[in-house]
């Protein structure tokens, strides 16, 4: 992507776009009502990452603003910074970096899937660097509302007066909340199997029989999809104390 290649007037190289199938090349109002419609940006930038072209440029920015200048000298500082030093470790490395980056655009806080690949020259040094960036704003905005939720409902769970505890299909913990804890006297470790965590607790019928383990209602859960509704167990611990509780479970 060397400078004597042709360009149009809005500084597209069109050789880039040339249809690798056949003579005939790809219509630049093509391309960018394509990257209009997926929001995408593509860009390179010289050595001293001085923006060189732009496809699809940002609001309010335009090739006029951004073509022979630097992040420094379109965003702020810190921002500009990060960015610039995300450019730098490609131009140093030779080797290509994809980051979320976040930037202010005027003011409103937007996100972008940014992935940065060096170009080489004939003499194998790196003479610029092509940028593609994905305007991923809207799923970083669900995923932080997914977060809150999941953060609330946390903390709803761990403030519960009843003991709640998740494994996923091969018995390995998920989730445990304080009230479990308290109730069994130790704290379930994430990623582990329940069954090897059971500290010598013997888990007893009403009428004092121990369970088989495949009788335990989590075993049963897991294998036959049973609904365990109110069912009384006596956890029988180490030391000789007993407590009665009810356990539900669900698939």
């Amino acid at each position: 992507m060397s400078d004597h290649q042709p360009r149009d007037e809005r500084g597209l190289n069109a050789q880039v776009f040339g249809n690798p199938w056949g003579s005939q090349k790809v219509s630049l109002e093509a391309l960018d009502l394509l990257f209009t419609r997926l929001k995408l940006t593509l860009w390179t930038q010289d050595v001293e990452l001085r923006y060189k072209w732009i496809a699809n440029p940002l609001e309010p920015f335009t090739n006029d603003v951004n073509l022979g200048k630097r992040d420094e000298d379109l965003s702020t500082t810190e921002i500009a910074a990060y960015v610039m030093d995300i450019k730098r470790q490609v131009l140093e490395s030779g080797v290509g970096i994809r980051k979320d980056v976040r930037l202010i655009i005027g003011d409103e806080e937007r996100w972008f899937d940014v992935l940065a690949e060096p170009l080489y020259s004939h003499d194998g040094s790196i003479h610029e660097i092509a940028c593609l960036a994905l305007d991923v704003t809207d799923r970083k905005r669900i995923e932080e509302s997914v977060e809150v939720e999941r953060q609330r409902s946390k903390t709803i769970i761990d403030a519960s007066p009843v003991g709640i505890f998740v494994v996923d299909s091969e018995g390995k913990v998920v989730y445990a909340n304080l009230e479990r804890e308290r109730i069994f006297g130790y704290r379930l470790t994430a990623g582990e199997l329940w069954s090897s965590q059971r500290k010598g607790i013997v888990l007893r019928k009403p009428d004092g029989r121990e369970y088989e383990f495949k009788e335990t209602p989590i075993v049963r859960v897991l294998t036959n999809h049973e609904r365990i509704l109110a069912e009384e167990v006596i956890l029988e611990f180490a030391g000789g104390d007993k407590k009665l509780v009810m356990i539900c479970a669900a698939p």
